[in-house]
C-alpha cells in the first residue's frame, strides 16, 4: 500500500471513531442525565415528606395511655394529618423486650370497648407507627372511640395499656400550614376540640407539667385529662374551682370546667413544694 493510502486509511479510522464516539454521547449522556435528574428529584420528594412528617409528629398534641391490668405499660399516642392521610405514632414505656402486642383502634370506651374500626402496626420495643389510608376525619367523626394495646399475640385477650380518643381533630391539623401554630412543646392551641368544648391531654412528671400554656375563649368548657409518669401530683386552677385528684405513677383523673372569666390564670401542682418547683402553667382566656 503506497504513503498516500495508508495516510486515507488513518484518517477515515479517526473519523470514524469520531463518528462512535458522538454517537454514544448522544445515546447514553441525556439518559443518563435524565435518571441522575430523576433520582435527585425522587430523593427531594422523599425528603420533602419526610420533613412535613416529622414536623407534624412533633407538633400533634398527645393522647396518654394508661395502663390496665397492673400491667406497669404507659405511653402516648400521636394522631397526625400527612398529606390527607392519618398516621398513628405510638409510645410505650414498661413494654416488654422483643415482644409483638398488638393495638387497635376500636368503636366504644376503654371501658367498654366496642369492634376493632383501624387494626395499627403491632407495638414493639415500646413503638409502633401506621399509616391509615384514610382521612383524620374517618377516625374522629364524632362516635366514641379508644385505642388499646394488648398484651402479645398469644394473649390478644389481655388489655395492657387504653386512651379514650376524645374530642375532634380538625381536618389538616399539623400539616405545613398549621406546624407554625404548633411547634412550641409547652403550648397547646386547642387542637384536640368540638365547638365550644375543649379537652387537653397532660402529662405530670417530676416537677413539670407538659403543657405550660393552655388558650382558650371565654364560655368555653375545658376538660383536663391529666396523667402521671413519675411522682405524685395533681392539676389545680384556683379561680374555676378546678382540681383533679392526686394520683401516682400510671394513674389518671379528669376535671371539667366553664371558663367564664378573661385573663391569665395559674394553674399548678398542689403537693407538698412542687409548685415553688416550678410545676405550673398558665390558662389564657381570651
Amino acid at each position: 500500500m503506497s504513503q498516500r493510502m495508508r495516510r486515507i486509511s488513518i484518517a477515515v479510522g479517526a473519523c470514524a471513531a469520531l463518528l462512535l464516539v458522538a454517537g454514544c454521547k448522544n445515546a447514553y449522556g441525556p439518559s443518563q442525565s435524565r435518571s441522575n435528574q430523576n433520582k435527585a428529584n425522587d430523593q427531594a420528594n422523599v425528603n420533602t415528606n419526610t420533613d412535613a412528617e416529622q414536623l407534624a409528629l412533633d407538633a400533634a398534641q398527645p393522647f396518654i395511655l394508661t395502663a390496665q391490668n397492673n400491667s406497669g405499660e404507659t405511653g402516648t399516642a400521636k394522631i397526625f394529618d400527612v398529606n390527607g392521610k392519618a398516621e398513628v405514632v405510638l409510645n410505650m414505656s414498661g413494654a416488654p423486650d422483643g415482644v409483638s402486642q398488638p393495638a387497635h383502634i376500636h368503636e366504644g370506651t376503654c371501658a367498654k370497648l366496642g369492634p376493632v374500626v383501624f387494626g395499627l402496626t403491632n407495638v414493639l420495643d415500646g413503638a409502633s407507627k401506621t399509616n391509615l389510608n384514610v382521612p383524620m376525619s374517618a377516625i374522629f367523626n364524632g362516635s366514641p372511640r379508644a385505642l388499646n394495646v394488648h398484651k402479645s399475640q398469644a394473649e390478644s385477650g389481655v388489655y395492657v395499656a387504653c386512651v379514650d380518643l376524645t374530642g375532634k381533630v380538625n381536618e389538616g391539623q399539623n400539616t405545613n400550614s398549621s406546624v407554625n401554630a404548633n411547634s412550641n412543646a409547652n403550648t397547646n392551641t386547642n387542637t384536640s376540640e368540638t365547638s365550644q368544648k375543649k379537652t387537653f391531654n397532660i402529662t405530670a412528671r417530676n416537677f413539670s407539667f407538659s403543657l405550660k400554656e393552655i388558650r382558650v375563649k371565654k364560655g368555653d368548657t375545658v376538660t383536663i385529662n391529666l396523667s402521671n409518669s413519675d411522682g405524685f401530683h395533681d392539676w389545680v386552677l384556683d379561680e374555676f374551682n378546678a382540681r383533679t385528684k392526686q394520683i401516682g405513677v400510671g394513674s389518671s383523673d379528669s376535671v371539667t370546667f366553664v371558663v367564664d372569666n378573661t385573663g391569665t390564670f395559674e394553674y399548678y401542682c398542689s403537693v407538698g413544694q412542687h409548685r415553688a418547683a416550678g410545676m405550673k402553667g398558665n390558662l389564657i382566656v381570651e
